[in-house]
């Protein structure tokens, strides 16, 4: 029988055999498979079996599925195949024999929110209701201290909603920190997430946080100076950068 293991860090949680051909993933009562953290949707994905093989889609959930740091919607599933789901890791497994089921549904729901809340605030982030709608805000200068002007080459435009951007200053961060000039609502995007840098001639972005990660043309990278139409994403958003 299959089953699938739901992780935290690396705490084991519960496992869960699969019993029917169509199970349900999310944090609504009504789930088959219950996962009790704030960053997954009442109804966030379902596993089911189609001409003897199993699949994963994802059912539109706010902060989304990932396999390593890509977004999923839809995927076949294999033994070992480990899916990020929120904070928690799920991991499928299939075989033919029997499974010990005495651990089924042994989440400790008390435990694991305590774990799960902001132990100042007790409030949930409210960006985990955001997913893929960029805000873009440029914050005016306060007590007087004016960042240098540069002449502007190029500009950032967001795919989402085809804002523009234009890079006119030595350092532009990219985050949801109030403070950022591109500012990005997301569960998992981080206040300072990735920073560009110009010095009048070359644009220079440099990645801050690791996941999501910080992508130019499809690869990760942690540092790359910019060229015409480079695209930039960083988890579910999209950039380009364009030249005047």
């Amino acid at each position: 029988m299959s089953s699938i293991k739901i992780l935290l860090g690396e705490r084991e949680i519960s496992t869960h055999n699969i019993s029917k051909d169509n199970i349900l993933l999310g944090r609504a009562p009504e789930a088959n498979i219950f996962i009790p953290n704030l960053a997954v949707s009442r109804k966030h994905g379902r596993i089911f079996k189609k001409n003897n093989k199993w699949y994963y889609e994802d059912l539109c959930s706010t902060n989304g599925t990932y396999i390593n740091t890509s977004r999923i919607s839809l995927c076949q599933l294999s033994t070992g195949l480990e899916l990020l789901i929120g904070k928690c890791r799920i991991i499928f497994i299939e075989s033919s024999a029997p499974k010990d089921t005495h651990s089924s549904y042994s989440i400790n729901i008390k435990k694991l929110l305590e774990e799960e809340d902001d132990p100042k605030s007790g409030q949930v982030d409210e960006t985990i209701k955001f997913d893929k709608t960029a805000v873009i805000k440029i914050t005016p200068p306060q007590n007087g201290n004016v960042k240098k002007q540069l002449k502007a080459i190029a500009y950032i435009e967001i795919a989402d909603n085809k804002e523009k951007i234009n890079i006119c200053e030595e350092v532009t961060y990219i985050g949801k920190d109030p403070e950022c000039k591109i500012r990005l609502n997301g569960f998992f995007i981080a206040s300072k997430h990735a920073k560009i840098e110009y010095d009048g001639e070359n644009i220079k972005i440099t990645a801050l946080k690791n996941f999501p990660a910080v992508s130019v043309n499809g690869v990760k990278i942690t540092e790359r100076v910019l060229k015409k139409d480079d695209y930039i994403d960083i988890g579910s958003y999209r950039m380009r950068i364009r030249f005047f």
